[in-house]
């Protein structure tokens, strides 16, 4: 299990996972009086929630962050070096050798065996953090209620080929089982969006 690199946003006693491409450049500019700290500053007593997202997006978002702003540095040395041309070759890179900024989401959740005590899903912004921001209101957080949607979370599909998706699975097969996901489907290989909150396969992998 890789050492978990996503910092948690921290306000009071309550955590919240933002991983790495999964929506932390929409969602933080609408939180205030917080701090980031590594995974490892999370007392255990703290409540703590996720935001998770489709591997497969991910993925996707990774590759277009760093093809749109050159910057591949942050994925790894690697990547700085042997910049891929191409969505293949970087699909075939990252999941061969993940690098830290897409390890796993379940390795993350699982650390020290604390279990998250809410996840929200990226595809259903901004319903699932509407659930989300309510039960951290009731905590004392002072968070918007609403944040935007995040328009393009289900577009991955179209481009991928076929001899990338068992590479994914593969890579990727905790976090999809974990969470639900599937491959150019909805949660749980439905093709409607699933419900905010299960936390109850993480918590039997915990067990």
């Amino acid at each position: 299990m890789k050492p978990c690199t996503h910092p948690y946003w921290r306000d009071q006693g309550v955590g919240l996972l933002l991983p790495h491409y999964a929506g932390r450049a929409v969602i933080l500019p609408y939180l205030h009086d917080y701090e980031l700290v590594p995974a490892a500053e999370m007392g255990a007593d703290a409540w703590v929630a996720a935001i998770v997202r489709n591997p497969f997006g991910r993925l996707l978002a990774a590759y277009s962050w760093a093809s749109h702003t050159g910057d591949w540095s942050g994925l790894g040395p690697a990547f700085a070096l042997y910049k891929p041309v191409t969505f293949s070759q970087f699909v075939k890179m990252a999941t061969a050798h993940l690098p830290q900024r897409l390890t796993s989401l379940t390795d993350c959740l699982m650390r020290d065996h604390q279990t998250p005590d809410h996840i929200a899903f990226i595809e259903q912004l901004p319903g699932s953090w509407t659930t989300l921001a309510g039960k951290m209101r009731e905590r004392g957080v002072n968070v918007p209620m609403r944040v935007p949607e995040i328009l393009n979370a289900w577009s991955y599909p179209a481009a991928y080929t076929p001899d990338l998706v068992p590479l994914v699975e593969h890579a990727y097969g905790t976090d999809l089982e974990t969470f639900g996901y599937s491959f150019g489907g909805g949660l749980n290989g439905q093709s409607e969006r699933g419900t905010s909150g299960s936390v109850e396969q993480v918590t039997r992998l915990a067990g």
